[in-house]
């Protein structure tokens, strides 16, 4: 009842400060030809979430690093109990790990005296919390829409896909989600200067320009050498059919990763006969290098599970994972194991087992991926590797039909080239149909 009575004398306020003003421009001919928009900052600059700020002094309070809610509350002179009980009710709102650096929290006090009445924080564009710190106690939020949109990008390649996407105003985890989807397909070090991308991928919003997040990428074909490589999104009505197709309903995804790391140098390949950089010896070399920063996630290319992990002399850190009967992958050279692992742990593709390093008998930051093919090791980049299953004959024919207009809008989408670095993005941004 406090809340719907503090509601309502909000709502009586404002209808007053309107008649007010509305009598003082009736009495001021000049006033008549004040602008829309400077009627709109009156507004604004009176109001905020309903309050009077003509009533309120202000205080932001700012969240730092290891902050929980009832300090940060607490840090603006909130009663150490009501700090307390009020952060217990925004649970029902917030999420703990919705609370980080950088955020604020706005405290309300009544000019009238100087105990703090209300306080909002915004976790997000989309949701501001409102904490009741007097009387009755209470929480709620305030959520806005958050409209999802199809934004269509492209680039020439000139320096590298990462980059050449970025300064065209794609976010860098659509960059990473791209790069995964063309992870069983596409040796991105064989990516050459004048080859292009495309792709069409979902953005979220709130009020129309605030940006909140991407979603999925929606459909992308990469020109390789002059010819495309097409990837479409697609899940079936009945959510069988899940990930990603070619043009021709040819699942994108392999048994294998082409690679254990998403960017990457190829430094060494499989070699009966290398010269050992560091025992300055001949010998054979039964992996491939392949040269990234140090601390770069490394990942398992396929489904399986550890079959032993540890340190060696010359391997460094490294992980084994046993995928079937027939084949089995060795990373090495780690500078640390992700936490939680042991042998015996069930991994799935693209799964995180580590991170490059040097350890063992190395000269840089690399990853040694080895690759066993009934007990033998081999060269997996010179091997035909085992494929996924094929699109059911049940789901071609609707699915085709799904990425048609899908295929046009991509191959008439025209890439422009960004002039310098103070260039625009080059994108289209169109509502999700």
């Amino acid at each position: 009842m406090k809340k719907k009575s503090f509601l309502s004398s909000v709502f009586f306020l404002a209808i007053a400060v309107v008649i007010f003003s509305s009598k003082r421009f009736e009495k001021n001919d000049e006033n008549d030809n004040e602008s829309d928009e400077q009627k709109i900052e009156l507004e604004q600059e009176i109001f905020f979430h309903g309050l009077s700020l003509s009533e309120y002094d202000t205080l932001s309070v700012k969240i730092v690093s290891g902050d929980i809610l009832p300090n940060v509350l607490k840090r603006a002179n909130v009663d150490a109990l009501v700090a307390n009980q009020v952060a217990t009710l925004a649970l029902k709102y917030i999420n703990p790990a919705e609370i980080q650096p950088g955020q604020w929290v706005r405290i309300f006090i009544p000019k009238s005296d100087s105990q703090p009445k209300f306080a909002v924080m915004e976790v997000h564009p989309a949701k501001k919390v409102i904490f009741h710190l007097r009387d009755s106690l209470y929480v709620y939020q305030e959520i806005k829409e958050i409209a999802t949109f199809q934004r269509s990008a492209g680039a020439v390649i000139h320096n590298s896909l990462y980059q050449d996407l970025v300064n065209q105003g794609v976010p860098a985890a659509v960059v990473v989600k791209l790069a995964d989807l063309y992870a069983w397909s596409i040796d991105f070090f064989k990516i050459q200067p004048n080859d292009s991308i495309k792709l069409i991928f979902e953005q979220k919003v709130v009020d129309d320009t605030l940006v909140m997040g991407t979603g999925k990428i929606l459909a992308a074909v990469l020109y390789h050498n002059n010819k495309p490589h097409y990837g479409f999104y697609y899940k079936s009505s009945d959510g069988k059919v899940d990930g990603y197709y070619n043009e021709e309903a040819e699942a994108l995804k392999s048994f294998f990763l082409k690679a254990p790391l998403n960017f990457f140098k190829i430094t060494s390949r499989y070699n009966l006969r290398r010269f050992h950089p560091v025992l300055k010896t001949t010998k054979p070399h039964l992996g491939t290098d392949y040269a990234a920063p140090h601390g770069t996630p490394i990942m398992t290319t396929a489904d399986g599970v550890i079959e032993a992990m540890g340190y060696t002399a010359g391997n460094g850190n490294y992980v084994k994972v046993k995928h079937n009967q027939t084949y089995s992958t060795q990373y090495l050279h780690m500078s640390k194991f992700k936490s939680g692992l042991k042998v015996g742990s069930r991994v799935r593709q693209g799964d995180i087992i580590g991170f490059v390093g040097s350890t063992g008998l190395a000269t840089g930051p690399h990853v040694c991926y080895r690759f066993w093919k009934n007990g033998k090791q081999v060269d997996p980049l010179a091997i035909d590797l085992p494929v996924s299953k094929p699109m059911d004959d049940m789901y071609k024919e609707a699915y085709l039909k799904s990425i048609k207009h899908t295929k046009i809008k991509l191959d008439n989408y025209r890439i422009e080239r960004v002039q310098d670095a103070d260039s625009k993005p080059l994108t289209a941004v169109t509502p999700k149909s």
